[in-house]
C-alpha cells in the first residue's frame, strides 16, 4: 500500500507541475524570441526558410517587441531581387492561425530588380507562383524614403519617394493603399492580383 500511495502522489505531482513547467518554458522562449536580438535573428532565419527565395540580414540590433533595426536586408528570388538599407520594424507573430504581422516598417532606401530573362520559357502562372507565401504576411504601415525599380529585358527604370502603403501577401497580393511621389507628382493607387500557389 505504501508503494502504491507513493506512486499515486508522484503521479499527481507530475500532473500538476509538468503543465506549469511547460508553460514557464514556453513563456521564457516567447520572451527570448520577442525581446532579444538573438531571438529575433533566430526567429527571422527560421521564418524566412519557409518563404521562397534567399534572405539575408546584416547588422541587426534591437528586438521584435520594441523595434528591430537592420542596416541591410536582401532578398533573391527566381525572378525578383530586393535590397534595402536602414530598416526599422516592429513585427508580431500569431500562432493560431500562423501568420506574421509587420506592424510598422520604415526603410530609407529600397532597390527592386525584376529579371525576366527566362520569362519566355515560363507561363505567367509559373512566374507568379514563385512569389506566393505559405504564411500570411500583413503589412500595416510601410514607409519608404526612396524606391528604385528596374525590370524587363530593357531594364526600364522607375523611381519614387515618400512611399506609404499597407498590404497583405499570401496566396494573393492585396494593396488597399499606396501613395508615392514620382517626378514631382503625388499619386495614389490600389489593387490586387492572385498567385498560383505552389504549396
Amino acid at each position: 500500500h505504501y508503494r502504491y500511495a507513493t506512486t499515486m502522489i508522484r503521479a499527481r505531482i507530475v500532473k500538476v507541475f509538468l503543465p506549469a513547467f511547460t508553460l514557464l518554458l514556453l513563456a521564457g522562449a516567447f520572451q527570448w524570441l520577442l525581446h532579444t536580438t538573438s531571438g529575433a535573428r533566430f526567429l527571422l532565419e527560421h521564418v524566412t526558410e519557409l518563404l521562397p527565395g534567399d534572405f539575408a540580414f546584416e547588422s541587426m540590433g534591437g528586438d521584435l517587441g520594441s523595434g528591430l533595426d537592420v542596416q541591410r536586408f536582401s532578398f533573391d528570388g527566381s525572378a525578383l531581387s530586393i535590397a534595402a538599407a536602414n530598416i526599422h520594424t516592429q513585427i508580431a507573430f500569431d500562432l493560431i492561425p500562423p501568420s506574421v504581422s509587420i506592424e510598422s516598417l520604415l526603410v530609407d532606401q529600397v532597390y527592386i530588380n525584376y529579371r525576366d530573362d527566362d520569362a519566355e520559357d515560363k507561363s505567367p502562372a509559373e512566374i507568379l507562383a514563385g512569389l506566393a507565401s505559405p504564411l500570411p504576411l500583413h503589412f500595416s504601415m510601410v514607409e519608404i524614403g526612396r524606391l528604385s525599380f528596374r525590370g524587363g529585358r530593357a531594364q526600364s527604370a522607375f523611381e519614387a519617394a515618400e512611399v506609404h502603403l499597407s498590404a497583405r501577401w499570401h496566396d494573393r497580393f492585396e494593396l488597399p493603399g499606396l501613395a508615392f511621389t514620382a517626378g514631382g507628382v503625388q499619386s495614389r493607387v490600389a489593387g490586387e492580383f492572385e498567385f498560383t500557389r505552389p504549396f
